[in-house]
């Protein structure tokens, strides 16, 4: 028997083969839609919106008062006091390190919370079985999970202080805000991220030590904020500000009087210093990541 083709059932394929998307951006996307599903815990972001409402209206009547001239009228003190109260309410720096100040605990909640249970929800599920039967590398499972954290953190922290400088930008006579502290606005969006990555890191990593979602959110808030309590009172008892390098509050407390001018507390050590610390806390952190991933690719 002769074999026939029927040639006109295979037609030549003219479209674009689609790429297959990133491993990272794919468990992203998953954790970001899985935590969303729970809406009680969005009450966290509370104080951050309350205190970016408050901000920008401060710097925006500021900069509308300072522009509509106020103290003309009030004589040489009345000019000096209005003044300076313009020029506090106007510094846009220090309004958003004040934001930051007041909201970091809330935000140490926001990213503990979301972070705490990504690793060790997959090891007390046993999904990691099924993300490392399939091509997942290491580094795309780790980044996957930071981008979950990192997005809500970002929501409490890089966002209010993103809203604060637009309104600051548009409120500025003749974009006086750009011309005048254009250098800033970098600086305050560099420290805002660095801020959510060292956290975020340092949360995965308890998470991966542990299959309880309770024990990596105990163990991450008493982490950070038992470090800070530490520092705070060695450094009183001592007189001496250096210890407050053993917490990443005070780390970046001196961050921002080097990136952002503010001296609202001093610090008596070399800003490399403060470098030097973060550096080593994040490759401590990736260094236990990397570790307890590696357990679970194994297992897998």
């Amino acid at each position: 028997m002769k074999a026939t083709t029927h040639a006109e059932l295979y037609r030549p394929f003219r479209g674009q083969l689609r790429r297959s998307p990133s491993t990272a951006l794919v468990l992203a996307r998953s954790g970001i839609r899985t935590a969303y599903r729970s809406k009680w815990p969005l009450l966290l972001f509370a104080v951050p919106l309350i205190q970016t409402i408050v901000r920008c209206f401060i710097v925006y009547f500021a900069f509308s008062l300072k522009d509509s001239g106020l103290g003309a009228d009030l004589g040489v003190g009345g000019k000096v006091a209005s003044a300076a109260l313009l020029q506090a309410f106007s510094n846009v720096e220090q309004q958003i390190v004040a934001l930051l100040t007041i909201t970091q605990f809330f935000t140490m909640i926001v990213l503990a919370w979301y972070g705490a249970g990504l690793i060790a929800d997959d090891r007390r599920l046993k999904a990691h079985l099924l993300y490392f039967a399939r091509p997942v590398t290491k580094s795309g499972y780790i980044l996957g999970k930071l981008l979950v954290v990192g997005f809500y953190g970002s929501l409490a922290i890089v966002l209010p202080a993103t809203v604060v400088i637009v309104v600051a930008v548009f409120s500025s006579p003749d974009w006086a805000f750009v011309q005048e502290r254009g250098s800033k606005i970098l600086m305050v969006e560099l420290y805002a991220l660095l801020w959510v990555f060292i956290h975020a890191l340092g949360i995965l990593a308890i998470s991966s030590l542990t299959k309880r979602k309770i024990y990596a959110l105990v163990a991450a808030v008493g982490f950070f904020v038992l470090t800070n309590a530490v520092a705070a009172f060695l450094s009183e008892a001592l007189d001496d500000s250096r210890w407050w390098m053993m917490s990443m509050f005070g780390n970046f407390g001196a961050l921002a009087n080097e990136w952002l001018g503010m001296r609202e507390r001093e610090f008596n050590w070399p800003v490399e210093y403060t470098y030097f610390v973060l550096v080593g806390v994040a490759l401590a952190f990736t260094a236990i990541l990397y570790r307890q991933v590696g357990r679970m690719e194994r297992e897998a």
